[in-house]
């Protein structure tokens, strides 16, 4: 598994920046950078930056960087996140700020309701850009069907946030479980905070849950680790557009998702089930009673919707389009 900028450092960097090589623009690329020292370092890195296009990655970088940015810069808003989305006063004076320092930069978010919940604050436009290039390969393999029906992988990729619904998931799945089910958690809570389930809340849903519950922790073999996996699970209560979950359309699997905006991106396609989190134990009852409804959807047109959709090379042309606007 990727961290938690690593995602947006790493692959949907590489799409921004052969779309600039395409295209000839001359690109700056900003994300988060940690520390005091590297925090000065990022901040002049973007004044001298000018005059070419400066492109930030994020609600928290952009925040960072938007004293310093003119009209000419890019605004990509991966996830709107705890900052915008929470209604109390810090958010209220987080959007002022922004709406302050908005000068009619090129904003660009990953869904609807993302450009929508933008628009209600800041006069602008935002440009929706459906994912961040997700690299899928040249064929899709199906996965077998096992012998033994009865056993399921289920599986949550992701950061371990209560925000992400593991804490719920894990309490779900450890009392509506059958025995030779298995649940693997990968992932991290990368800063221990208010949001983070703690490896106790992990540990006591495991050792009272009647099928297997497992920790990985962090990994970046989760291409690997989904080829096992019959049933990919998202509770998150927001998302951007989730690469986690084009990694299990990727690995064929069953789509368990909370229905959000970033996961509604994936409706209408087959095998994919939406559930809101307070109503999960149903969709494990369900799968119960019919094991196999687990395999019964197509997803090779599911993989070659998503690839249309969502694959680096249709993401690299629309980002042509952005930086040739």
């Amino acid at each position: 598994m990727f961290s938690r900028d690593e995602r947006t450092r790493v692959l949907f960097r590489k799409s921004w920046e052969a779309a600039a090589i395409n295209s000839g623009a001359d690109l700056r690329i900003f994300c988060r950078n940690f520390g005091l020292f590297n925090l000065l370092k990022s901040i002049c890195r973007f004044i001298f930056a000018q005059p070419a296009k400066r492109v930030v990655f994020g609600t928290t970088e952009i925040l960072l960087y938007a004293l310093f940015s003119t009209n000419k810069d890019v605004w990509v808003f991966t996830g709107l996140g705890r900052l915008l989305l929470k209604n109390d006063s810090f958010s209220d004076y987080i959007k002022i700020y922004l709406r302050m320092l908005y000068k009619k930069q090129l904003i660009v978010v990953l869904n609807v309701h993302d450009r929508d919940f933008i628009c209600s604050f800041i006069a602008a436009e935002p440009v929706v850009l459906e994912g961040e290039g997700y690299p899928f390969k040249d064929r899709y393999k199906e996965k077998e069907i096992k012998s033994k029906t009865s056993e399921i992988k289920f599986a949550y990729v992701g950061r371990l946030l209560k925000s992400k619904g593991v804490d719920k998931l894990v309490e779900v799945f450890s009392v509506a479980s059958q025995k030779d089910w298995t649940l693997l958690v990968v992932g991290d809570a990368d800063f221990s905070n208010m949001d983070s389930v703690s490896r106790s809340v992990l540990k006591n849903s495991a050792d009272r849950s009647v099928g297997k519950i497992i920790y990985t922790g962090f990994s970046r073999e989760v291409s690997s680790i989904l080829e096992s996996v019959d049933v990919l699970i998202s509770m998150s209560e927001r998302e951007g557009l989730p690469f986690a979950i084009l990694d299990g359309v990727v690995s064929g699997a069953h789509l368990v998702l909370s229905p959000v905006p970033g996961h509604l991106a994936f409706s209408g396609l087959p095998g994919v089930t939406f559930v809101k989190p307070d109503n999960l134990s149903e969709i494990f009852h369900n799968f119960s009673v019919n094991p196999l409804m687990v395999k019964k959807f197509d997803g090779l047109s599911r993989y070659i919707e998503c690839k249309k959709r969502f694959g680096q090379t249709i993401i690299i042309e629309k980002i042509k389009m952005i930086l040739n606007s």
